[in-house]
Order: structure tokens, then C-alpha cells, then sequence
């Protein structure tokens, strides 16, 4: 065995933390997009966030029926992306700092899908 592999080997599996506090990231936004989708003809009445229902409204304010979510889930994508440019450039930048944070917004991303699993929604 060349001594530098055992270096690159162990090397090669601190990247994999930082991947894996993304994966909460990931899941969640996508199965949350998948309920938007899902649950569009009541969306208005089941969005809580005041913002997310203005979105909505950005599309076609003149059609009062169905909304119209093109906004909603594009910012929705748009955010998630956000977070994760996020977590790169402080994997870059701080590395310790950048496992902290990651943490935390899994954890939070984990409360998150609790709530979207289990909040006793009239779905």
C-alpha cells in the first residue's frame, strides 16, 4: 500500500458530512413542493405564511379559483438553492462553522417534515 492512500482515503470521507446535512435540505423542499402540487386547489386556505400567499397571488390576481403557484414554487426552488450556495461557500470558507449551521438548518428542515407528516392537517 503506498503510504498516501491511506492519507487520501481518510480524507476522502470528511466531504461526506457536509453532504449530509444537505440531504434534510433536499427531501424536505422537494416533498413539500410535491404537497403544493399536490394540494393546490386548497392551498390558499391551508398556506399560513402571508408571504407565500401573496406569491400566489403574483401570477394572475384576476382568476380567483384555483392558484396559480408558477411564483410560489420558483421562489420556493430558488430558496433551497440559496441555502445550499450557502452551505458551500462556508464549507469553503469555515469548515467549522459551516457543520454548525448546516446542522441546525437540518435539524430545523427535520421539524419541518414532522410537521408536513404529522400536523394534523384537513387534508
Amino acid at each position: 500500500m503506498v503510504p498516501g492512500t491511506l492519507i487520501l482515503s481518510l480524507n476522502a470521507s470528511k466531504p461526506r458530512r457536509k453532504f449530509g446535512a444537505r440531504h434534510p435540505v433536499v427531501f424536505v423542499s422537494a416533498y413539500d413542493s410535491y404537497l403544493t402540487v399536490m394540494y393546490v386547489d386548497s392551498l390558499q386556505s391551508l398556506e399560513l405564511n402571508p408571504v407565500g400567499r401573496y406569491m400566489m397571488g403574483l401570477d394572475d390576481p384576476l382568476t380567483g379559483c384555483t392558484p396559480h403557484i408558477a411564483v410560489f414554487l420558483g421562489c420556493k426552488f430558488a430558496g433551497t438553492i440559496l441555502v445550499l450556495f450557502v452551505l458551500q461557500l462556508l464549507w469553503v470558507w469555515r469548515r467549522q462553522l459551516s457543520s454548525m449551521v448546516a446542522m441546525k438548518v437540518a435539524f430545523a428542515q427535520t421539524l419541518l417534515a414532522f410537521m408536513l407528516l404529522f400536523g394534523g392537517h384537513k387534508w
